[in-house]
């Protein structure tokens, strides 16, 4: 049961980083100190959040226990049943008997089949709402893959804490794996909370250069059938400190919000050419951000060198 073989991400670094496009949208939400949270289903990856379902270990729990399982996935037919089979000890008998030769004579699961299984942990992971961060600085993959090939941008953020201490709200490294997590019908009704943890947890190994850490919330039911993120209030685990917009970022946009981002205490750099970012100042706000538009112009015509 979620046995797989994987490789932990134990780095817990101080500071993150969230790469993404230049919109007006991610820097206000970062000036009014708010934090948009995704939905999984919009994860680039998609073989995330799959899964090896088995029907094995089912008989590892008691036949009380059992049987309250099979009386679960069955409501509507045994919906009478499910406060009574205690005390029925030959309906108990018969309904353990049917259970396990129906196990002997197949390898799929009997309780609900694999689909039924699979519309109910993806119905719940639904509910989550998820932030990824990179604990890499000006890494030219990230900026690539993220940042809109360097016309993005990326907000700088202290971690202050490791772990928040709600099983609704936390913060955790990505663990990376050549398996599928795996889960049987135990795991589902018993060990619910702790496999959605692994399948939000749990990327491919072709993936572990990026150290992913993931900031999780569960709202609740009324989440689920939402198709949206959600804007909230930065965690208390989080405080962004700047702003870095790519090298090709339009200077329009830089220059605009440059100007906002200091005003608000924050620092501001440009990355110069892939790797040296300029520590923005108000000098290179005036007249129009002429500076900023210079160096911009250098770039785009891939002349880019260290500005004295």
């Amino acid at each position: 049961m979620m046995e797989q073989q994987k490789t932990s991400n134990i780095f817990s670094p101080q500071e993150l980083f969230s790469y993404s496009g230049a919109e007006d949208c991610r820097l206000q939400s970062v000036l009014d100190e708010k934090l948009y949270l995704s939905k999984p289903i919009v994860f680039n990856d998609v073989n995330e959040l799959s899964l090896k379902y088995s029907s094995s270990g089912l008989l590892e729990i008691n036949e009380k226990d059992l049987f309250r399982a099979f009386l679960t996935i069955y409501d509507k037919p045994f919906h009478e049943l499910h406060d009574n089979y205690l005390l029925n000890e030959e309906i108990h008998t018969f309904m353990l008997r049917f259970f396990k030769t129906q196990l002997e004579l197949t390898s799929e699961p009997i309780l609900a089949t694999t689909r039924d299984i699979m519309e109910r942990i993806h119905q719940r992971l639904n509910g989550a709402l998820i932030k990824c961060f990179i604990p890499l600085k000006n890494n030219s993959l990230m900026w690539a893959h993220y940042g809109n090939e360097f016309q993005g941008i990326c907000v700088h953020y202290e971690r202050k804490i490791t772990i928040l201490g709600n099983n609704k709200k936390f913060f955790r490294n990505i663990e990376y794996s050549d398996r599928k997590v795996q889960c049987s019908l135990v795991d589902v009704l018993f060990k619910s909370h702790e496999l959605f943890y692994k399948l939000l947890l749990t990327k491919h190994t072709d993936w572990s250069y990026e150290r992913e850490v993931r900031y999780c919330e569960f709202p609740g039911d009324e989440h689920m059938n939402q198709k949206k993120g959600k804007l909230v209030p930065i965690p208390s685990a989080l405080k962004a400190t700047g702003v870095t917009f790519g090298t090709h970022c339009a200077p329009d946009f830089i220059v605009k919000w440059a100007t906002e981002i200091l005003e608000h205490g924050l620092k501001c750099f440009y990355l110069h050419g892939f790797h040296n970012p300029i520590d923005l100042d108000s000098s290179y706000l005036i007249n129009n951000g002429r500076r900023i538009r210079e160096i911009w112009e250098r770039n785009r015509n891939g002349m880019a060198h260290k500005i004295e």
